[in-house]
């Protein structure tokens, strides 16, 4: 049996020369066939289509449709829609089956549904969680450190340890670090900047953990764990004791209410029984549906809002 080499959809066109120039815009590298005919090729990294002249051409009748597999739907949505191109743009969003997907009609109708991975976009979710922790270690005052904070019985400074320790935990994973996050006792930080230890294990974080390492599997004291599913509990854990050492320092600091709908949508997904266990998260606090997004994500978490 032969083996099969490649394959190209095509798409057909009123006008060559624009579709041509449509899909150049788009970042694409563009060639009219040069053995006669309204006939042309784009090509992007590894997908290439090709486009045809149609004389009786109808976006509504004669249209074709794409499906094209990428790296960050997002990041292609972004760059598209700073093009200024005709035809229509739709901003990616999560799917049930697990894809974060967006579209673009061209010109002529023709469809080219666009998707990646929605694990994949956890870990720019993470890297922002970071980022708003480490603000909020910068800002802790060292008077502050021996202050109680939402979580019981762990002051700034204990719980700021115990999240360092995580990092650090999930950090050495990859490199086949321990499976057990209890196997290591957490960082005693007395005298220690707190914000250059942060630094450290989160730097760990962003070198170690790779699109690569989301289909990995680990196998933990609670069973079997995907990298993405590790990637997705740390965005909550980040988060969330980042919102916990910002009230109990007194900072005004908060995540951007993208990043807490984010970060909540990731916590429901995490499941009750995991969230729930023992020394994880507390019970659900109630507030209003209309309350903002931060107060909600912390609500979840078992903290009660008006803390701040």
């Amino acid at each position: 049996m032969t083996r099969l080499t490649g394959a190209a959809p095509i798409l057909g066109t009123r006008d060559l020369g624009r579709a041509l120039e449509h899909y150049r815009r788009l970042g694409f590298e563009v060639r009219a066939y040069d053995g006669g005919g309204e006939y042309g090729f784009v090509r992007r990294d590894g997908v290439e289509l090709h486009i045809g002249y149609e004389s009786d051409h109808d976006p509504a009748r004669t249209a074709a449709a794409v499906y094209v597999d990428v790296e960050d739907a997002d990041e292609l949505y972004a760059e598209w829609a700073g093009t200024g191109v005709g035809g229509r743009l739709v901003e990616p969003s999560d799917q049930e089956y697990g894809i974060r997907e967006g579209a673009h009609v061209d010109p002529d109708g023709n469809l080219l549904r666009f998707g990646s991975p929605v694990s994949r976009r956890w870990l720019k979710l993470l890297d922002r969680a970071l980022r708003y922790a480490e603000g909020v270690f910068a800002g802790i005052p060292d008077d502050r450190r021996g202050d109680g904070t939402p979580c019981p019985g762990q002051s700034v400074e204990v719980l700021a340890g115990h999240l360092v320790g995580g990092l650090g935990w999930f950090g050495g994973l990859p490199g086949g670090g321990t499976k057990d996050p209890t196997a290591t006792p957490d960082p005693d930080l007395a005298g220690w900047s707190l914000v250059e230890a942060f630094r450290a294990a989160a730097g760990t974080v962003r070198r170690e953990w790779t699109v690569e390492r989301l289909d990995d599997y680990f196998e933990l004291p609670v069973g079997e764990v995907t990298g993405a599913g590790l990637t997705a509990y740390m965005v909550v854990e980040v988060l969330g004791h980042g919102w916990d050492l910002a009230v109990a320092s007194g900072q005004a600091a908060r995540p951007a209410e993208d990043l807490a709908e984010d970060a909540l949508a990731l916590a429901r997904g995490l499941g009750e029984e995991y969230l729930r266990t023992p020394g994880m998260m507390g019970e659900p606090v109630a507030v209003p549906d209309g309350a903002p997004a931060v107060d909600r994500f912390v609500a979840f978490l078992g903290r009660t809002p008006e803390t701040r």
